[in-house]
């Protein structure tokens, strides 16, 4: 802090993306922008008497005249109230504008698909449930590619379209932008790559059933609360829920939890019920009304999105100049 406060002449605005680590320039007097993706107590010590202090300057830093919070999407945003209260910090999307991607389907009869980490079984399935041709002898030369033991792309001599991972691709979104679009079994209630190819306009398949999913990135070891935080008269997460909304093993709490991520949120996201099911749906949604209309949305949000900037950026600075 000594170092940094030598230079503190210089900095106009300090931005800080970890809320645990925007408490190193607290003493500073610096205008602060805080942009959060990870969880309130990430990297807080794992101390009844580290978060007890890490809660309360959290809180009054919230509040401080030249400081401005936001979390990156509902999910947290519901998180945060329900653990330390109020002020309820502001959800502006990402936008993930680095791709530098748009959808163009050069691969038109190519889906990518986006399996779990250490998932092994996942493309074997897929294979197995496309139609087989009548033909013994097709069936006999059907090719199942293996990389380091895993089925990385999936193809029947009966079915029009071609299933295959990252692992086979360059792994460039300019790459990923080619396919006709991407099929996404999320393990995690807020994954970064959902907003990549959602900015892309690229139409994103995910299960409707909440057995297809995964959630467990150990998000109980958070659960915790402020004791003294103080409630807004209607809170996101109802007091009286029953459960937390760090529970991701029970499954009274995802019903509820699913309702603040943008996986069902967003338009123009297509659910599937099976694995047959996807396999109708791949052939039968039209994607190209599906690309215009996310393209519209997304369109639209990012206009939202720069003014919400621009308040944070006056609220914490001051400054009144018309920005970006």
């Amino acid at each position: 802090v000594k170092v940094a406060g030598l230079r503190a002449h210089s900095v106009d605005v300090f931005l800080c993306t970890i809320a645990y680590l925007c408490m190193i320039v607290e003493p500073l007097d610096l205008p602060v922008i805080g942009y959060f993706g990870h969880p309130l107590l990430f990297m807080v010590p794992d101390r009844d008497s580290a978060r007890d202090a890490f809660w309360e300057r959290f809180v009054a830093m919230a509040r401080a005249r030249t400081v401005s919070f936001a979390v990156s999407d509902p999910f947290l945003q519901m998180q945060y109230e329900y653990q330390v209260g109020s002020p309820r910090l502001p959800a502006i999307r990402t936008h993930a504008l680095y791709t530098g991607a748009t959808h163009f389907p050069s691969r038109p009869d190519e889906v990518l698909v986006l399996d779990r980490p250490h998932e092994s079984v996942l493309m074997c399935l897929i294979r197995r449930m496309m139609p087989e041709s009548s033909s013994s002898q097709e069936i006999a030369a059907e090719d199942w590619p293996l990389v380091e033991g895993r089925l990385r792309a999936a193809a029947s001599p009966s079915y029009p379209l071609r299933f295959v991972t990252r692992g086979v691709t360059d792994k460039t979104f300019r790459t990923f932008a080619q396919f006709r679009s991407v099929v996404l079994w999320a393990y995690d209630m807020d994954l970064i790559t959902f907003y990549e190819f959602y900015s892309m306009n690229m139409p994103i398949f995910m299960p409707s059933l909440l057995s297809k999913y995964l959630f467990q990135q150990d998000h109980t070891t958070y659960d915790f609360r402020w004791d003294r935080r103080k409630m807004p008269p209607e809170p996101l997460w109802p007091e009286d829920a029953g459960t937390s909304p760090f529970a991701e093993g029970s499954l009274e709490a995802v019903r509820q939890i699913v309702t603040f991520t943008d996986y069902f949120r967003f338009p123009e996201v297509q659910y599937f019920e099976s694995v047959p099911d996807l396999l109708e749906k791949l052939q039968t949604v039209d994607v190209f009304e599906v690309v215009q209309a996310m393209a519209r949305f997304n369109h639209d949000a990012l206009a939202n999105t720069l003014a919400s900037w621009r308040l944070l950026l006056r609220q914490a600075t001051g400054w009144e100049e018309q920005f970006f």
